[in-house]
């Protein structure tokens, strides 16, 4: 059994007595406290009992000080997220100045865990190890062990206490709602490049509790439906998570049969084939508590792309020889997401080490003349949203590339698209360097992303620009272009699983050049939409 001692300082100065005699009364009885002696402690560091004892020493204590100073203590515990921890002053006689304070740590007996069906109970318990029996729960610790196992969408555990069979002991049910951890995505859009047919359809399939020990394995397929042959694309990605560690390792396979393939987020320039790795790692405090999280990651890519590719931005055929290449990534992420809005921030840089993993300048050259192994390239990118009370919020975003590189084409940063500067075909211009921007006037009738619940309503104004470089151009290539757009649009999220997005934008400038016109042409107007299932 632990025990403390709180002692006050031989100089400490005579106190005044709580309370005096009026009126005839008798005065309350007082007596000296020159030391608390603390019994049953192992959890609280002896600096923080002195600390809430110490202005409860002194001469001329009463009863009602050695109370404050029982109280006092007690919070300490509660404050130091210790719920199951009481303090009582048990029958003694004060003799020279000492007076004992008993210390009940209520400790785990029992943990339960009940409603689980598709993960297995030892698993969910190993993770909250602030519940395990013998043990004297730190609820702040037990709060974000929760918090990190309820990350998992498919699964929510909620702790249920309840005194224990052994007094001053208690039970934890641990409360598994979960559901089967299958999830299928259909999404039909009109989202094309230049040069295609107008329609993509996208079908993906996951599963997120392999081997019992949540990792994931996803496969995508994208194609347009009315001229198959124009694009085809073909993706797997599996998620390797740790069981005592929050690290995840990624690896990957994509196969595109288009000139421009659109993932998510990703924009892949050129038909061939990738794959890759990246080790994502959570650092900086990420909690859920906060509502902040930091990513680092860094990766590995092996890209090959065939002879024959179409340029996006003209539509002619550009016979480039076979290239085989390895890309070292590194980079950067911060999500924060608070009561008036979110802030992402990402910051990236990529690599292909020349004469390294069989990077060779001679290939490419052969993409490009001013080409070559060894460029460094930095993609980074910013975004904001908040809310001006009610339902009204402004977002913003920028994003771009930096590089003082000429790069082959699979490498450029493309422009133009539902997910870039709307009102344009997807990636209708490309350039070395350059940068994209986005504002929103956004009103939301029915919900707010992420606090107010799942089924969301928004309509939106924006306006979209982009202004892009080529580094070294030759012959007639152009050396910088841009795009600008204004529109609006309407977003329906997670309405039983479907969601809607559309877009109206009017293009404000020409758009990447054709054969013998701009493939838009100012003041077009262009009607973008998505949508989608997801279960």
């Amino acid at each position: 059994m632990g025990v403390c001692w709180a002692q006050a300082p031989a100089t400490a100065s005579p106190q005044q007595p709580a309370a005096e005699a009026s009126g005839g009364a008798a005065a309350e009885p007082t007596f000296d406290v020159l030391e608390y002696d603390v019994e049953g402690n192992t959890v609280l560091p002896a600096v923080e009992i002195e600390r809430a004892v110490y202005p409860y020493l002194g001469e001329h204590r009463t009863i009602r000080d050695v109370e404050g100073a029982r109280k006092a203590l007690e919070d300490a515990y509660q404050s130091a997220g210790y719920q199951t921890v009481f303090v009582d002053i048990p029958e003694q006689k004060i003799n020279s100045g000492v007076v004992r304070l008993h210390v009940l740590e209520g400790r785990v007996e029992r943990t339960r865990v009940a409603g689980a069906r598709y993960y297995l109970q030892g698993e969910i318990r190993a993770k909250v190890t602030e519940l395990t029996p013998g043990t004297v729960p730190d609820f702040s610790q037990m709060q974000q062990q929760l918090a990190s196992v309820n990350k998992q969408p498919d699964r929510q555990v909620a702790p249920i206490l309840k005194p224990g069979r052994a007094p001053g002991t208690v039970d934890v049910d641990l409360s598994v709602k979960d559901r089967l951890p299958l999830h299928i995505d259909l999404e039909y859009d009109n989202h094309n490049s230049p040069f295609t047919s107008s329609n993509r359809a996208n079908a993906s399939i996951r599963y997120d509790n392999l081997w019992q020990a949540q990792h994931s394995l996803s496969f995508n397929y994208q194609v347009a439906p009315e001229h198959p042959s124009e694009a085809r694309v073909y993706d797997a990605t599996y998620l390797w998570r740790f069981s005592s560690i929050d690290d995840v390792i990624s690896l990957y396979a994509i196969k595109s049969d288009s000139n421009v393939a659109v993932l998510g987020s990703t924009t892949i320039l050129g038909n061939g084939r990738i794959e890759g790795i990246r080790w994502i790692r959570p650092v900086l405090g990420s909690t859920v508590s906060t509502g902040l999280f930091n990513l680092v990651t860094v990766g590995f890519d092996r890209k090959y792309f065939p002879q024959t590719n179409i340029s996006a931005g003209t539509g002619s055929v550009t016979v480039y020889p076979n290239i085989s290449y390895a890309v070292l990534t590194a980079g950067f992420s911060s999500n924060w997401n608070h009561e008036s809005g979110t802030a992402e921030f990402s910051l990236t840089g990529s690599s292909a080490p020349r004469d390294v993993f069989g990077n060779s300048d001679d290939e490419f050259k052969g993409r490009r003349v001013t080409g070559s192994a060894g460029y460094l390239a930095w993609k980074l990118g910013a975004s904001a949203e908040q809310f001006a009370g009610g339902h009204v919020s402004m977002y913003a975003l920028i994003d771009g590339q930096i590089t003082a590189d000429p790069l082959i084409p699979n490498e450029q940063y493309p422009a133009g698209g539902a997910d870039s500067v709307r009102g344009y075909k997807e990636a209708e211009i490309t350039g070395d360097r350059g940068w994209r921007g986005t504002l929103e006037l956004r009103a939301y009738p029915i919900g707010r992303p992420g606090l107010d619940g799942k089924r969301t309503l928004y309509v939106l104004v924006f306006t979209d620009a982009a202004a892009l470089r080529l580094i070294d151009p030759l012959g007639p290539q152009i050396h910088a272009t841009g795009l600008a757009s204004a529109g609006f649009g309407l977003r329906a999220l997670d309405w039983y699983g479907f969601r809607l997005d559309v877009d109206v934008a009017r293009a404000l400038r020409n758009g990447g050049q054709g054969v013998s016109a701009p493939i838009t042409k100012r003041g077009a107007d262009h009607f973008d939409f998505s949508i989608g299932w997801s279960y």
